[in-house]
Order: C-alpha cells, then sequence, then structure tokens
C-alpha cells in the first residue's frame, strides 16, 4: 500500500494562490477545478482577514503577515486521474459535510507527471446564511484604514451587490491551526479515504525533500538522487513488513541508520546509499527462511564434497601408480622398462596435477559457504550436521556420490538426531524413507521409541501412537521400552482454563510439562492382561499334558499288570 504524504500551508494572499492553482495558463497538467463559493466571496473573505488583523494580533503568522486561508497538498494514487471530475467532486463534498467550511480545489500532476496530487484551500471561518449579510446598495469606497472616503481618495472599493457586513463568522475555527488536528485527525481522515498508509515520521520511513521551482539546478538533482535513494529505502521497509517481518525487529535496524542519515546531512547522499546497503542485508536476514538460505549454499556444499570425494578418489590411483613406480628400476638396461617408468611418472604428474585442481575448487566452494554463514548465523546448526553426520554416511563407501541435500531432508535429519537417532545408517535410512512412497508414521514412530534413549521421546511417540489407534497392542520390544518408564507415571492436579481443577494420570517431561498417559497406561494394562492370559492358558496346557501323561503311564501299568498275571494262571 502505498504511503501518505500530506502537507498544511499559511496563504497569505488567496487570491491570487486561487489563480495560481485554477488557470491553465499557469498550470500545464490541471485535471480538474472546483470552488465552493464565487470570487467575490474569496475576496470578502480576504478583506475581512485583513480588517481584523488591523484590529487584533489574531491571524497573524510568524513573518507578521495576515493569514487569508489555508492550503492543504496531498498526493493521490494514480489510479485516481482516471475520472478526476468525480474524485475532485468527492473530496470537496467531503471537506464541506465533515468541517463545514468553504474551498477551492484543483487536481494537478507534476511536470513529469510522477505526482498526482490536490491543492485544497480552505476557510478558516464559516459562511454566515444570506439573510444575516447586509450587501452594498451602491459602490462604497474606503481609505487604507477602512473609513469611508471619496472616490478619488479611495484604497478599497465594495461595488454594489458586494457585502458590506462581514459574510463570514468572526471568529476562526481553531482546531485548523492546531497540530493534534492536523496529526491525529487530518490525516487519519485522508489515509482512510484515499485507502494509503500513514507515514510517520518517528517510524520507520525516511522522509523525502522537496525540490522547488527556483532551486539551485545542481542543488535540485542532488535531492533528486537523495529521494530516488529515499524510495528505495521506504520500499525495502514495506516489503519487510509484508513478509510479516516484526515491527521490533525492523526498528532494531531501520532506527540507527535512521540517525546516522539525520547527523550526516553534509554527505548525506553517501550515508544514504550505505544506510540503503545495510538496509538490504539486515531485511535479507530477517526474511529469507531458512529454506531460502540452504538454496544459496546447498550448490556450493555439493561441489565441495563432490570436490573432496574425486580429489580423494585421485589419492587412490595416486597411491597405486607410486606403488607400480617403486616396482620399477630406474637402472634397466630394457627399453620397454625405462617407457613403463617414464608412462608412470607422467600419470604421476597429471594425477596431482588433478587432485589440485579438485581441491582449489574445493576452497573456491568453501569459501562461498563461510561467507553465507557468515552472513546468516541461523543456518550453521543445519551446516554443521550435513558435514558430521550424511556426509559421513557417503564418506565409508568408495562408489557413491553424495546427492545434494534439499534442506527438508537436513532439517528433517537433524530433527531426528536431536530426538537421538544418532547412528548415521538409521539417520539415513530413516531420512529416505520419509520422503518415499512407503512412508509410515507408525513405522517412523516405533523406530523412534525402540532405537532413542531420550526418555520424553519415548513416552510422546508411544502417546502418539496410542492415539493413532486405541486398540493398539503392544508387542515385547516396545513394552520392554516402556517398561522402565511406566513407573514414573503419577496422579497429578491439572489446573483448567475456566479455573477448575482435575487429578489425571500424567507424565512430567524435562521441560515441567505434564502428559497425559491415562489412555497409554490401558494399553500397557491391556499387554500385561494378555501375557497373564496367556501364561495361566500356557499353565492350563501344561497340567492338562502332565494329566495326559499321568494317564497314558497309569494305563500302560495296567495293562503290563494283567499280563502279569494273566501268565501265572497259565503256568498253574
Amino acid at each position: 500500500m502505498a504511503t501518505q504524504y500530506l502537507r498544511i500551508t499559511k496563504l497569505h494572499d488567496v487570491r491570487g494562490r486561487i489563480d495560481y492553482i485554477s488557470n491553465p495558463e499557469r498550470q500545464e497538467n490541471l485535471l480538474a477545478y472546483r470552488s465552493t463559493m464565487d470570487n467575490k466571496m474569496w475576496l470578502a473573505l480576504a478583506n475581512q482577514n485583513q480588517r481584523s488583523f488591523k484590529n487584533n494580533s489574531r491571524g497573524v503568522s510568524a513573518n507578521g503577515k495576515c493569514i487569508e486561508a489555508r492550503e492543504i497538498i496531498f498526493h493521490l494514487p494514480h489510479r485516481f486521474s482516471a475520472n478526476p471530475e468525480r474524485v475532485l467532486n468527492q473530496i470537496v463534498d467531503d471537506w464541506k459535510n465533515t468541517y463545514h467550511t468553504d474551498c477551492a480545489a484543483a487536481l494537478h500532476w507534476n511536470h513529469d507527471k510522477t505526482n498526482l496530487h490536490i491543492h485544497l484551500i480552505f476557510s478558516e471561518r464559516e459562511r454566515l446564511d444570506r439573510d444575516k449579510v447586509k450587501y452594498a446598495t451602491r459602490n462604497m469606497y474606503y481609505d487604507a484604514d477602512w473609513k469611508r472616503c471619496n472616490k478619488a481618495d479611495a484604497v478599497h472599493v465594495i461595488h454594489k451587490g458586494e457585502p458590506t457586513s462581514p459574510p463570514f463568522e468572526h471568529a476562526k475555527t481553531r482546531s485548523f491551526k492546531s497540530y493534534t488536528w492536523l496529526e491525529q485527525e487530518l490525516k487519519d481522515h485522508y489515509a482512510k479515504i484515499l485507502g494509503l498508509d500513514r507515514f510517520e515520521r518517528d517510524g520507520l520511513h525516511i522522509p523525502q525533500q522537496k525540490t522547488f521551482k527556483y532551486q539551485n539546478r545542481e542543488k535540485a538533482e542532488r535531492i533528486r538522487e537523495n529521494n530516488q535513494i529515499i524510495r528505495e529505502f521506504n520500499e525495502i521497509v514495506d516489503y519487510a513488513l509484508s513478509k510479516h517481518v516484526l515491527e521490533s525487529d525492523l526498528k532494531e535496524i531501520v532506527e540507527p541508520l535512521k540517525d546516522s542519515v539525520k547527523r550526516n546531512k553534509k554527505n548525506r547522499t553517501n550515508t544514504l546509499k550505505s544506510a540503503l546497503n545495510e538496509l538490504r542485508r539486515g531485511v535479507r536476514q530477517l526474511t529469507m527462511t531458512l529454506e531460502d538460505i540452504w538454496n544459496t549454499i546447498k550448490s556450493h556444499h555439493h561441489t565441495y564434497t563432490i570436490a573432496k570425494y574425486n580429489a580423494r578418489m585421485c589419492g587412490y590411483e595416486l597411491d597405486e601408480q607410486m606403488e607400480n613406480l617403486k616396482k620399477t628400476s630406474m637402472f634397466s638396461l630394457h627399453k620397454e622398462d625405462r617407457q613403463n617408468r617414464k608412462d608412470i611418472k607422467q600419470k604421476i604428474k597429471d594425477k596431482k596435477s588433478e587432485i589440485d585442481g579438485y581441491q582449489e575448487k574445493a576452497d573456491g566452494s568453501k569459501k562461498e559457504i563461510d561467507a553465507v554463514l557468515d552472513e546468516f548465523p541461523k543456518i550453521k546448526p543445519y551446516y554443521e550436521h550435513c558435514k558430521q553426520i550424511m556426509d559421513k554416511y557417503y564418506d565409508n563407501g568408495w562408489f557413491f556420490e553424495p546427492p545434494v541435500y534439499e534442506f527438508k531432508s537436513v532439517e528433517y535429519s537433524k530433527k531426528i538426531y536431536d530426538l537421538g537417532i544418532t547412528e548415521n545408517y538409521l539417520n539415513h535410512k530413516m531420512t529416505d524413507s520419509r520422503f518415499g512412497y512407503s512412508y509410515s508414521r507408525e513405522n517412523e514412530l516405533k523406530t523412534l521409541i525402540l532405537n532413542t534413549e531420550n526418555k520424553d521421546v519415548i513416552v510422546q511417540s508411544m502417546i502418539e501412537l496410542v492415539d493413532k489407534d486405541p486398540n493398539l497392542m503392544l508387542d515385547d520390544k516396545l513394552y520392554e521400552r516402556i517398561k522402565p518408564i511406566y513407573s514414573e507415571f503419577k496422579i497429578a492436579r491439572i489446573d483448567l482454563e475456566d479455573g477448575n481443577w482435575l487429578r489425571q494420570l500424567s507424565y512430567e517431561d524435562k521441560n515441567g510439562q505434564m502428559l497425559d498417559v491415562k489412555s497409554l497406561m490401558h494399553v500397557i494394562k491391556r499387554y500385561q492382561m494378555n501375557k497373564y492370559d496367556e501364561k495361566c492358558r500356557k499353565e492350563e496346557e501344561c497340567k492338562l499334558k502332565q494329566k495326559e501323561i499321568q494317564k497314558s503311564i497309569n494305563r500302560e501299568l495296567k495293562i503290563n499288570r494283567g499280563k502279569k498275571h494273566k501268565g501265572r494262571d497259565i503256568e498253574r
């Protein structure tokens, strides 16, 4: 949204000023003009103010001149130039209905048609009704002190039909000369009507300077150059605010720059340029997200890692050639051996120069990376994590080049590392699966539970698992992870927002936050009951088996005993 510009000035010759803003011969870019009273009434207003000025000191400006009226100048967005008559009528009618005094307004372009603005000249006195005003029935002549005189000695003339008694109120409206009225009412009023933002001099923007028509040309050019820099400065401030940068954070950057510009008036242009560069740097730090910063660094990091990887591969080949060189003899008399030794030396030389090239490439990328890290310190933890954890996974292999890391992968890898997944292979595997087609939040939570040593992470992951599936059946591995922790569950008092409180089963994490573990405890109890039932079932099965075994033993004993007695009977 555009910023409002509005200023108010005192007029000592109201008729001359009205002629200046409304005369097409004096204004080449006049779009529209309207006045709520004719020139005779403007003359009567000027005469009444002059008489009041003669009689008392009210209505006198600082330079000792009579204030006949006041003028407001304010700019409009360029879209209002499409229908100037309608815009001007709305502005004039709004003034008349709001402040109840007469006015004359003209809508202009400046010479370069870059500034659309309105001149609104208004009376400080309200006009009386016609029946309360006396009008001259013939020409009346007055001297310099407004006393009746002969026509020959006349300085002032009231023609027939013009008012002889003051047509305006005796007292001026006091609020029109109040700074509070200008700042708190008038500027807010027109900012609301025109859809503009208020320009606050103690805020975040720098005011521009006005170039006067009869100003020194060199000075005018310097002011225009300064105004162009100021416009860029204010546009950057507006851009930062549109990106939802906190005003307090922006003020920490802008206020020292505004103070330096205010102090260095002699070298204002250079001071403004340096302030603009500092603001760009500061706003860039505030508005760029971590992903934007990473996008500026990831290509340099990939170049750096590939160069180091290629240098390492060339190092292995160089070691191999050095071993081959040791196997040859420099004193051999065979021509083939001498040629072979010469070829090996050439390969060694080529490999060394190739390694130097890769090293130079890596050093250049490292400088670019260090520059970004110095400018944006908040990306440094992610870069260090990428080097220490993600790159190490590829350092262990000889045949895999490290990929270009996207920020989402680095962010996720660091997140699970902070949660306790510190082993390189597992961290890399979870990061790859997180953004793959087979991703499952349940599997991710189970992996966290089984591999982290952080109790808070285990409890929070278990709670989320239970929330996703209230009928969750724990397996032995998950139970073994939660078993040492659920003894720390306790009944705690929880204060509610409405002033009431309740008692619930909770777990207190390291930050002092109470986690509701009631549903998790139900799942644990269910597991324990299932295990107990399974144990009982196994015991019953064991007893049944023992009974069956005992029955079979008894049956065999009985059969054997019967056979024995039968043999005795036969002998008998």
